[in-house]
């Protein structure tokens, strides 16, 4: 019931808002999941948006949430990177990336657009599959 409440506002708001304009909004639409899941979870929301109103193509910020991989103590400081970093010798490309068509060709940097998403999932982090415990 929530779901389809909050599903019925959202599209109301678009369709009163995005009537006869085009990628022209005052604040981004900016999609935040859980600690266990990725901007996967909004893609059919995002190419949605992107197709039918004209907002851009598909921002992501990458975030590494245990880049010390210590499943016992959290640091902020060592646990956090949203910038790119070693790893045992391996590099870690995280931070700003952006997306037009495929989730899995990504580009470094952000373009200009009206759709972000957050990412915390390893697997969707350039160099960092398999390294760390993000559980």
């Amino acid at each position: 019931m929530k779901k389809r409440f909050y599903l019925t506002i959202t599209f109301l708001f678009l369709n009163c808002f995005f009537y006869g304009q085009i990628n022209n909004l005052p604040y981004p639409i900016i999609f935040i999941h859980g600690l266990n899941s990725s901007d996967e979870a909004f893609r059919e929301f995002m190419f949605f948006l992107r197709d039918n109103y004209n907002l851009g193509e598909i921002n992501v910020f990458d975030v590494v949430l245990n880049a010390d991989n210590d499943i016992y103590t959290a640091i902020l400081d060592e646990d956090v990177k949203w910038y790119d970093f070693y790893y045992n010798g391996d590099y870690i490309n995280v931070g700003r990336r952006n997306f037009a068509e495929d989730l899995d060709d990504m580009h470094d940097g952000w373009v200009t657009s009206n759709i972000f998403a957050i990412n915390f999932k390893e697997e969707r982090i350039r160099g960092a599959a398999g390294f760390f415990n993000d559980y």
